[in-house]
């Protein structure tokens, strides 16, 4: 890690969230037949999305939307994975709400407090570790980082 060169990010000004969402989804599946084949105990997978805009790859009610929805939807379901959203100034918390689960709707960054999100995202996988696979965990607050107390 010593060696790793991060590369240069820059927004280019457009948000292809839909086919990022339905991209992770597949990588959440594709990982879960690898454990399978070994053999291999995994806990429930965690779909992390931040976002700082909108979708410009779908609109409510278009065929991308309706996928996008049904595989959230049917993934928080059957248990298959966790979808967590956390919208950054200035993206768009109604859409985000329709996209998200009702159960665990998105959360709101708290100006710019990445650092305390990303100490709540490993303090939870923590707690997470240290269950067993299946087993009910409460996570700890995220109310150091976002702006709705959770």
């Amino acid at each position: 890690i010593t060696d790793l060169e991060s590369p240069e990010l820059t927004a280019a000004g457009s948000t292809p969230m839909g086919e990022a969402i339905l991209k992770a989804t597949d990588l959440v599946e594709e990982r879960k037949q690898q454990y399978r084949d070994q053999g291999i105990d995994y806990y429930r997978p965690w779909i992390f999305l931040i976002t700082d805009g909108e979708p410009t790859d779908m609109r409510p009610g278009d065929a991308k939307w309706t996928e996008v929805l049904s595989r959230v939807r049917a993934g928080e379901a059957s248990r298959k994975f966790m979808f967590f959203a956390v919208v950054v100034e200035p993206g768009n918390m109604d859409v985000l709400t329709k996209i998200a689960p009702t159960e665990r709707p998105p959360l709101k960054l708290k100006g710019t407090k990445f650092a305390e999100l990303f100490q709540w995202l490993s303090k939870s996988q923590k707690t997470l570790s240290a269950s067993k696979v299946g087993e009910q965990i409460k996570l700890p607050s995220a109310a150091g980082w976002t702006e709705i107390s959770a």
